[in-house]
Order: structure tokens, then C-alpha cells, then sequence
């Protein structure tokens, strides 16, 4: 929806997303902005508009952010992956191993 996956560093911790760049602070602020500016308004008028928005607004930003979260996943998923390819030289024996059809060596 609205958060970039790249916005946020790699974390050990995978649900909890840190900001790395500017844009992941907009994106946090943005959605404090959009919860609770509304429900201050809100108050006003009624406690239960208010309670109503802050809870449609939070289950909002919920979803954006698993799905951010979802995403930062599946790349730091991919980013592990080892490709072989004919290109490839098999230079260090100790970090090579061998099949029956394939050579294998590991990613450092």
C-alpha cells in the first residue's frame, strides 16, 4: 500500500522494521499523523467516532505494515540465495563440493 521495503535496514529481529532511510521516518509519521490527528478531532464530536476511526485507521496501518514486512522478508530471502551458473570457476577446495552431476560451491 504505502510502505517500500527498502525504506527499512536488515533486522535480526523479523518483526520489527527500522528505519534506514528518511522515507521509512515519513512513513511512520505519516501513519501517527493519519491515527491520531483524525481521533483528536473526533474527540470533539464523540468518543465513539473517535474509537471507531482509531481502530479502522490502526487496523490500516497493520496491514501495510506486514505487508511491508512481508516484502523486506522475501528480499532479504532472496538476497541468501546462490546461484550456479556455467560462468562460475570452482576456485577454493575447501568451500567446493561435487555430485554425481553437479559442482557446488558455497557462497561467502
Amino acid at each position: 500500500m504505502f510502505g517500500n521495503s527498502e525504506w527499512f535496514a536488515d533486522s535480526t529481529n523479523q518483526r520489527i522494521l527500522r528505519p534506514a532511510e528518511k522515507n521509512g521516518w515519513i512513513y511512520y509519521g505519516a501513519w501517527l499523523a493519519a491515527i491520531a490527528l483524525p481521533t483528536m478531532i473526533l474527540l470533539t464530536v464523540g468518543i465513539p467516532q473517535a474509537i471507531f476511526w482509531m481502530a479502522i485507521s490502526s487496523v490500516g496501518f497493520v496491514w501495510d505494515y506486514r505487508r511491508t514486512l512481508s516484502n523486506k522478508r522475501e528480499t532479504q530471502a532472496y538476497d541468501k540465495l546462490f546461484f550456479i551458473g556455467d560462468e562460475q570457476e570452482v576456485v577454493d577446495a575447501q568451500t567446493t563440493g561435487e555430485t554425481a552431476e553437479y559442482e557446488i560451491e558455497i557462497k561467502s
